[in-house]
């Protein structure tokens, strides 16, 4: 048979890095194997995946969440739904014909290099908890980062009475009616959930979490991006552009060569300064151009509503309190730059504390070798051009880091 004589390739992970690299597989003459533990495609997007919410809309545009070689209807919105990108992943399998290559809900429980160097993968059939494995000549590894809530410390809440949920189990505001909401965590998810929240009849909403230098509240579409691009100041423009579309091109994401970074980030700075209107000129969200040196941090969201909601005072920031102790529905929080201490109720609190990389798939020593940091959201492993492991044969990563465009990237490392 023409199989036979092919080397063949497992991919862990059926979302846009590992459909990307099925394709790809099959273009370099390789036989893939793709397994995925939900019953369908897309990863984060699956129609099984409980972490996007009901209402949730992805934070890159379709500008970014596309395939070089597979675009989207012309009459697409520029953000799309679960639903919808769900759909556009699955039109994708269908046009190169990647489902014959898929087993679905299956869970892969051990992988182990043996001695030849190739891999041997073992996994559990989740619909009839049959357990299989085949030997592989390469293994592509495409889970991605958001695989794994990264836990809270609950001790401080031992005795906290009130009820908690991580963001993945997020799915409604309406339960948190007339209730007093604490939200932990103010990066995306974090900030789209609290002006959901706020905005469905919450009684109170409050948002903890550290500030950080140079952090900018970016939307998903600008008004001002226009007239910045044309040179003539950063006016309100009746177009508004999609942010990554104007930002996450090559000329912006490659720095310049001998230009020290400490200049770049000052330009970068300057620029989202304009952009954002200094964070939309809202007291203790401004940045100081003393610090524009230090490297930029951004915080992309498919709208403005939360800064809306922090201007209309809708949501109250708790910057840099941390949570000391509990008893019953009170909580104490410490401020870890002036220990001053305060004590408020919370009916209802929501982790949104981002994600951890699961390898456990692997032996401890593949992990030692690849130089695996289970809590390093940017890179967790240490891989050349973010891809290939310095002293691990066979094995390559896709989708295992958080910088750039989202599905475009993923297409350029296969």
């Amino acid at each position: 048979m023409e199989t036979e004589n092919k080397k063949t390739v497992c991919i862990i992970g059926g979302g846009p890095s590992g459909l990307t690299s099925c394709k790809s597989a099959l273009e370099a003459g390789l036989l893939p194997t793709l397994l995925e533990k939900n019953s369908t495609i897309g990863g984060v997007w699956s129609m099984d995946s409980k972490k996007p919410w009901d209402s949730m809309m992805a934070n890159t545009s379709i500008f970014s969440m596309v395939f070089s070689d597979f675009d989207h209807p012309d009459s697409q919105d520029h953000f799309l739904s679960q639903r919808k990108l769900y759909e556009y992943l699955s039109k994708y399998c269908n046009e190169f014909g990647l489902e014959r290559y898929m087993k679905l809900s299956c869970f892969v429980e051990k992988v182990v290099q043996i001695a030849d160097e190739r891999w041997l993968v073992q996994w559990k059939n989740l619909f009839t908890n049959e357990i299989d494995s085949k030997v592989y000549d390469f293994l592509i590894v495409c889970g991605g980062l958001n695989n794994k809530p990264r836990e809270f410390p609950m001790k401080p809440l031992k005795d906290f009475t009130g009820g908690f949920i991580y963001s993945k189990d997020y799915k409604s505001p309406h339960f948190y009616n007339n209730k007093r909401v604490l939200i932990v965590g103010k990066s995306c998810s974090g900030l789209q959930i609290a002006s959901e929240v706020c905005n469905s009849g919450a009684k109170s909403v409050h948002i903890m979490g550290k500030d950080v230098k140079n952090q900018w509240i970016v939307a998903g579409s600008n008004n001002r991006i226009k007239n910045l691009f044309k040179g003539i100041g950063n006016q309100e423009d009746d177009v508004s552009v999609p942010t990554d579309f104007a930002f996450l091109i090559r000329s912006n994401v490659y720095p310049p060569i001998g230009v020290p970074e400490q200049y770049i980030n000052i330009e970068i700075n300057k620029m989202f300064k304009q952009i954002t209107d200094n964070n939309y000129n809202i007291d203790g969200f401004g940045n100081d151009e003393v610090e524009f040196d230090k490297p930029p941090q951004f915080v992309f969201s498919s709208d403005c509503c939360y800064m809306d909601d922090i201007k209309q005072n809708k949501i109250k920031r708790l910057s840099n309190y941390y949570i000391n102790s509990s008893n019953g529905k009170e909580i104490e929080l410490i401020n870890e730059k002036n220990d001053e201490s305060i004590n408020l109720e919370f009916d209802e609190i929501i982790f949104a504390t981002g994600y951890t990389t699961n390898l456990s798939f692997f032996e401890k020593s593949t992990l030692d070798s690849i130089s695996f940091k289970k809590n390093d959201s940017y890179l967790p492993c240490l891989l050349y051009n973010f891809t290939f492991p310095h002293n691990v044969k066979n094995l390559n990563f896709v989708g295992l880091y958080s910088t750039g465009s989202y599905v475009s990237t993923r297409q350029t490392k296969k």
